[in-house]
């Protein structure tokens, strides 16, 4: 079992210690500086900075042109991904540059895995940079993530149907290099739901086109609870319809 311990509060910083067990010793400083490199990577998605010890202070104006101008580039960047996603292609410019600005860009190491099968989420996720495997799990199965089925790359995405209606995850997504991802979670997209609802019937649409195309291509590698599972979504006459119903009550509509 890992512990970790608050050690001091201090001038510049707050010191922990982090206690973890491993079963090769001689790999003991490869396996520190995999923990410190996960670590590194979580403070970038927390927005934590790494302080540095200086004593002088000194003030000055924030520089919010160049702050703004970044940010604008950022949102730009995105806006342009958002438009090669077959999910989002029936929105309206206005709502696309909406959706662009509410994403947030995270960073991820290798082997580090954004969502895992089985756990609820709320969020979609876009591949900024990088590239991704997708696993499935079977029951039994020896491999600590299951079967790899894809691979996703730069305009890829997932994690749609955990943001559309709180669906649990149905695969592992693992880092197999440095990457980065565009997620963009329940709130944020509620707020766009709440002043624009013909969104909702836009995205069911696309969405049930997408759950029907993948249906039969994930069927052999999911467990048999979510075989069942998938087999009655795709006895349903009108899936838009029930994905639609779906999001009402995720959102609270």
């Amino acid at each position: 079992e890992n512990h970790l311990y608050l050690l001091a509060y201090n001038d510049f910083s707050i010191d922990y210690r982090i206690r973890f067990y491993i079963n090769d010793y001689s790999q003991v400083n490869r396996i520190k500086a995999e923990v410190m490199n996960r670590l590194w990577y979580a403070f970038q998605r927390a927005g934590i900075t790494i302080p540095f010890p200086i004593r002088n202070v000194y003030l000055h104006r924030p520089q919010e042109e160049g702050q703004e101008e970044r940010a604008l580039e950022s949102a730009a960047a995105r806006l342009e991904l958002l438009r090669g996603v077959d999910l989002f292609a029936s929105l309206e410019p206005d709502v696309l540059e909406r959706l662009a600005r509410a994403f947030k860009t995270r960073m991820y190491a290798v082997g580090e895995a954004p969502v895992r099968q089985g756990e609820e989420g709320d969020s979609f996720y876009l591949v900024k940079s990088g590239r991704f495997d997708i696993f499935v799990k079977k029951d039994r199965e020896r491999h600590r993530y299951g079967v790899k089925v894809a691979e996703l790359g730069p305009g890829s995405f997932f994690g749609e149907m955990s943001l559309l209606t709180g669906e649990a995850r149905t695969a592992t997504v693992v880092a197999r290099e440095p990457g980065e991802v565009c997620a963009l979670g329940k709130e944020d997209f509620r707020e766009i739901l709440l002043t624009r609802p013909e969104v909702s019937a836009q995205l069911a649409a696309a969405a049930s086109e997408r759950v029907t195309r993948n249906l039969a291509q994930l069927s052999k590698y999911l467990t048999e609870k979510e075989q069942k599972t998938m087999a009655e979504k795709e006895k349903k006459d009108h899936v838009r319809q029930a994905i639609m119903g779906q999001m009402r009550q995720f959102f609270g509509f």
